[in-house]
């Protein structure tokens, strides 16, 4: 199954064990980069539902899983809505439709991360792997939000250049990137995987082990930078 990386809201104290100490952690609850902003939301024409992959797998370039876009499907509809590029920075505001033809959970933030299939980089709006050396006391969460059946939805997002790469949760940047072009690339979890229930808001806390295992990936087409 195909994987891709972004920080996200984090719930709780984590503490991390390694074979010589113990070291409690504090999640921060932000997002690499800058995090995602809802801009608004709606519901698009119907149309026949697409079926996602049955699993997204990311790479592996050491002994550690990273996150690397090498396998993607048309389940949601990724596109850019406006960009405006600078030397200095990218912003952008681009819309997502569900068409799975099911609910789905959307991860959240956005991070840059390696895209194989593309032999280059993307915007990753994405569960991260975790570093899988480290044990948890407690398991990690992420916050993941529901995108209904046909439903569509904008975000926007901004990214100071050179971009900063990352490929898992929890781990300093890889060091700094400025390709030509970049695609964006959106996590989501099926509904029907996970057998439970949001809160009032429309949100849901998942494992990131879990969500990051049933993420499957869609993407837009890249856009110049200049």
């Amino acid at each position: 199954m195909s994987r891709t990386r972004c920080r996200r809201p984090v719930l709780g104290i984590v503490a991390v064990l390694t074979l010589a100490s113990v070291a409690a952690c504090q999640g921060n609850g932000e997002l690499s980069g800058s995090g995602s902003v809802s801009v608004s939301s709606g519901v698009s024409s119907t149309s026949s539902p697409v079926t996602p992959t049955p699993s997204v797998s990311s790479s592996a370039s050491d002994e550690s899983e990273r996150f690397v876009v090498d396998e993607v499907d048309e389940g949601l509809k990724v596109e850019w809505v406006s960009t405006d590029v600078t030397d200095t920075s990218f912003e952008a505001t681009y819309r997502v439709t569900n068409m799975t033809g099911d609910d789905v959970w959307l991860a959240g933030g956005i991070d840059v991360v390696r895209d194989a299939d593309q032999d280059s980089y993307a915007f990753g709006a994405v569960v991260l792997p975790l570093d899988e050396a480290k044990h948890w006391v407690t398991p990690p969460m992420t916050t993941l939000s529901l995108l209904s059946v046909a439903e569509s939805r904008e975000e926007g997002f901004s990214q100071p250049r050179p971009f900063e790469v990352s490929s898992r949760e929890y781990e300093d940047s890889e060091g700094p990137v400025d390709p030509s072009s970049m695609r964006l690339c959106v996590g989501y979890v099926m509904s029907s995987d996970l057998y439970r229930d949001s809160d009032s808001g429309g949100l849901l806390g998942v494992e990131i082990v879990e969500a990051f295992e049933l993420q499957h990936i869609s993407c837009s087409e890249p856009v110049d930078l200049g």
